[in-house]
């Protein structure tokens, strides 16, 4: 008497097809995590770093960065555009003959200036120098604008007149 066990696969196929497609979820989930991990660990050393980075800046290099700063946006975004201005009313004034003239002795412009003229606030320059109690008519940025005399063909130096400007403190 032989008798035919009858199998039925097709519930143990069933049963293993669960277990890889959650082990699947499972390996997408942990990859997830990972990429997430990664994003906020590059995140965090961004900015560590960035924060390390102005640390070893002096105070002195603070103050002469923002001073040649200002000079650059006094240059571009209020001098170059006022000459601009006006050789678009008189076309005669050519811009590039204008400039030469101060590629030696360069522009000078003292702090008080550039307050006088409305480009930076009195409070806004104290925000960054008042610790280092600058002298607002001596300290300066000199623009040494230069051939093709376009709006960012130019070199700046800072002058400080400082008291409390401390050159290797940091």
């Amino acid at each position: 008497m032989n008798e035919a066990k009858v199998i039925d696969l097709t519930e143990e196929t069933k049963v293993e097809e669960t277990p890889k497609k959650e082990t699947k979820n499972i390996d997408k989930k942990i990859i997830y995590l990972i990429i997430v991990v990664l994003i906020i660990v590059t995140i965090g050393l961004y900015f560590l770093l960035k924060k390390e980075e102005g640390k070893n800046e002096t105070q002195s290099d603070r103050a002469i960065n923002y001073v040649e700063k200002l000079g650059k946006d006094f240059y571009e975004d209020y001098y170059y555009e006022q000459i601009e201005t006006i050789h678009q009313n008189d076309e005669s004034t050519d811009i590039k003959s204008f400039l030469t003239n101060f590629e030696e002795n360069g522009i000078s412009v003292t702090l008080n200036k550039v307050i006088e003229l409305h480009f930076k606030t009195k409070e806004a320059i104290d925000k960054e120098l008042s610790k280092y109690d600058c002298n607002y008519d001596e300290t300066k940025f000199i623009i040494f604008p230069k051939d093709p005399y376009e709006k960012n063909s130019y070199k700046i130096e800072a002058h400080l007149s400082c008291k409390n400007l401390k050159v290797n403190e940091k």
